[in-house]
């Protein structure tokens, strides 16, 4: 995984190494040109991090008070249901324009830029809280 996915929040950086490694995986077998149907082990382990990864996230973002939660959790729902499409789609491994091809895009581009906003929003939190501490001292 690229170091541009990690967000300085372990547990969702772990969860998102899962997630490329579950896409390497997906992407090697449709590289391999396997039957489609032979596919759908592979999307249902990635949809089922992914549903784990969206859940923990969006629990996360209630407890900090996210800004764009909502915004966020939108996209979500945008790439559960391109998920169900990929897992019930009789042919996943099609040409460029598949459920799945779409989808490793998708979540590349989320992850850059909604959950990158949320390491961004946690960062923030910690240093107005180091402030707040310092300011305290005194």
């Amino acid at each position: 995984m690229d170091a541009k996915y990690l967000v300085g929040i372990q547990e969702i950086d772990v969860q998102h190494a899962g997630v490329f490694a579950a896409i390497e995986s997906l992407q090697r077998s449709v590289a391999t040109d396997v039957e489609p149907q032979a596919l759908v082990p592979a999307l249902r382990k990635l949809q089922d991090l992914l549903l784990a990864h969206f859940d923990y996230e969006e629990s996360f973002m209630g407890s900090i008070e996210c800004a764009d939660r909502r915004e966020h959790e939108a996209r979500h729902l945008e790439l559960r249901a391109l998920l169900d499409e990929c897992v019930n789609s009789t042919v996943p491994a099609a040409a460029d324009g598949s459920p799945a091809q779409v989808l490793g895009r998708k979540i590349s581009d989320h992850l850059l830029e909604y959950d990158a906003k949320l390491g961004y929003a946690v960062e923030h939190l910690v240093t107005n809280l180091r402030r707040h501490e310092a300011a305290e001292k005194f």
